[in-house]
């Protein structure tokens, strides 16, 4: 954890990537390590990990007071629909990235839905008609955010218990 949290936040401050339908999101790569430790270790390191990105980035400046928070739950649908898929497909990580993707989408829409038709600092302030219109474009971003996060998380996690099989013997 005292390794993965600063790797995390220093790839938070990496250039970010706008999502170009609603380019105040932003496709980053600090989600990994958090996923990594869930991979490599377990469900309390990834949490530990996550929780330190969420106060140091809770710090910075964004455009939405409550923005980490809402990252904050992203991570965490992801992480349970991982580890959800994991227990019924004995390591099928297939199934579980898929499942942490579902899971992400459909937990995000629901607390976008709810949420970001209010004023600062909660929401955007964006009228529900155009929220409806709009909130397929937040699944895309939160089932590609998803996807390639856990994706990198399971290539690292398979390369480095390959690479810790070799040296030991």
């Amino acid at each position: 954890m005292a390794v993965l949290a600063p790797v995390a936040y220093l790839l938070s401050l990496q250039p970010k990537i706008p999502f170009p339908p609603l380019p105040f999101l932003a496709l980053e790569l600090w989600e990994v390590p958090v996923y990594f430790a869930l991979l490599f270790y377990d469900f309390r390191t990834a949490l530990g990990v996550e929780a330190i990105v969420f106060l140091v980035i809770m710090s910075t400046e964004s455009y939405l007071l409550l923005g980490p928070v809402y990252n904050l739950i992203a991570v965490l649908l992801t992480m349970l629909g991982y580890m959800f898929a994991e227990r019924l497909s004995a390591g099928w990580s297939k199934l579980g990235v898929a499942t942490g993707v579902a899971f992400r989408v459909a937990g995000m829409s629901l607390v976008n839905w709810s949420l970001l038709r209010y004023p600062p600092p909660v929401g955007f302030s964006i009228p529900v008609h155009v929220l409806d219109a709009t909130l397929w474009l937040y699944g895309v971003f939160n089932a590609v955010v998803a996807a390639y996060s856990l994706t990198l998380a399971l290539l690292l996690n398979t390369a480095v218990r390959r690479s810790l099989k070799v040296r030991r013997a």
